[in-house]
């Protein structure tokens, strides 16, 4: 029993030495993998083009990925505007074109902006942070005219305009108003100048106006029928 307990002693010893190997080498095995995963993600995020910590886009940076989207089909970015709050965050995007949009049109630009975003985001172009609404949609009767765009597509609709300088305007009973009611007409070939149909007491007349000179245009709603005066010089040529 004397010869026995020694042998005993060392297979203990043996067992603990063996277990404290395994726990060492187990240690050791597992700081080595957390050092390669954290050198992956970190050279995974320096060849990144983005920064891991993106700002929610601009109203410019929507703006110039949506235009590539809808101006093949022939339409503009008319506005946008961002509503930044949290998962409640939403992009209302307005779009318009020579030939409005109508609903069919308007829900297919909706889903292609849609997976756009969405593809952006996977690949760290963009960060919309909790989540977003989208609305694609057309401008509203409200929306102010500022381009040439605007007053094409608006021809022969009734406008308030508002002039930046009213010493240079040409033509009508109005001439020289800094604001004024009348009816768009047509523009030059250039789209630098725009005819307005001015009502007058006794028959309605032309005046003419740089576009840079407009400061801005609201539609007006008109419940009558347009007179037909009007309208004859509305369709006339700007030549």
């Amino acid at each position: 029993r004397d010869k026995v307990a020694p042998r005993v002693s060392r297979e203990l010893f043996c067992f603990s030495c063996s277990a404290l190997l395994f726990l060492v080498v187990f240690e050791l095995f597992t700081f080595l993998f957390t050092v390669l995963v954290s050198h992956r993600r970190l050279v995974g995020l320096a060849g990144t083009r983005y920064p891991v910590f993106m700002a929610f886009p601009t109203a410019e940076e929507i703006t110039q990925r949506v235009q590539h989207i809808v101006g093949p089909r022939g339409f503009d970015v008319e506005k946008v505007d961002i509503k930044k709050a949290g998962a409640k965050s939403a992009v209302i995007i307005r779009i318009d074109g020579d030939q409005r949009p109508d609903l069919d049109v308007i829900e297919e630009l909706s889903d292609e902006i849609s997976r756009n975003f969405d593809a952006a985001e996977r690949d760290g172009e963009l960060n919309f942070g909790a989540g977003y609404r989208l609305e694609v949609s057309t401008p509203g009767f409200d929306e102010p005219l500022v381009a040439a765009r605007h007053f094409r597509r608006q021809r022969g609709h009734v406008a308030t305009f508002v002039l930046t300088q009213a010493d240079d305007a040409r033509g009508g009973d109005n001439a020289g108003n800094a604001q004024f009611v009348a009816r768009i007409g047509a523009l030059n070939a250039d789209e630098t100048e725009l005819a307005v149909v001015l009502p007058g007491k006794k028959k309605p007349s032309v005046g003419t106006y740089p576009l840079e000179q407009i400061r801005e245009a609201k539609l007006e709603v008109e419940f009558s029928t347009p007179p037909e005066a009007e309208m004859a010089l509305v369709n006339t040529p700007f030549e």
